[in-house]
């Protein structure tokens, strides 16, 4: 059950959903299972002529997920309280990016890794080179000939070169 509602003009939107479970089965016996999961978003666009670029927050919660199968080696795989959130504010022409992954339970085999978490961040991002370097990573993964193993990868991602080092 998902939630989106969007301004007129597109230029803000704010979503919230849930979901109980979601289970895959991949035909060579592994089993993935996450349970209550939640997501959030309040995200504003950044500018008038990119549809693409929004600032504002995001989140994405999971209750459980457990993976087991053969590649496991008997060592399934459980995770319990993931969350991923996304802040990404707009200050001027900057933007800030700060993304924190984190799990309470990381369980493989016997052995629990949690609380486990991952923060990343970057701050003071040229707004309008952020918006280049997205409008050029889009091109290159909507060229599926970059993913297919018959085009370039070298090739695709020089495209994104310029904006970055601008960046």
């Amino acid at each position: 059950d998902v939630n989106i509602d969007f301004a007129a003009d597109m230029s803000h939107y704010t979503m919230n959903g849930t979901a109980p479970k979601l289970e895959i089965l991949d035909g060579k016996g592994v089993h993935m299972v996450m349970t209550g999961m939640t997501l959030a978003a309040d995200q504003t666009r950044v500018f008038e002529d990119d549809p693409f670029l929004f600032a504002g927050t995001q989140s994405f919660t999971v209750g459980t997920v457990s993976i087991s199968g053969p590649e496991l080696e008997g060592e399934p795989v459980s995770l319990k309280d993931v969350s991923y959130d996304i802040s990404a504010p707009l200050k001027d022409d900057f933007l800030d990016l700060g993304a924190r992954i984190s799990a309470q339970v990381v369980q493989v085999g016997d052995f629990n890794f949690g609380p486990a978490h991952y923060d990343f961040s970057l701050e003071h991002l040229h707004a309008r080179t952020v918006s280049e370097l997205y409008k050029r990573m889009m091109e290159m993964y909507s060229d599926p000939s970059v993913f297919m193993g018959k085009g370039d990868p070298a090739m695709a991602m020089s495209a994104m070169a310029g904006p970055a080092m601008a960046l």
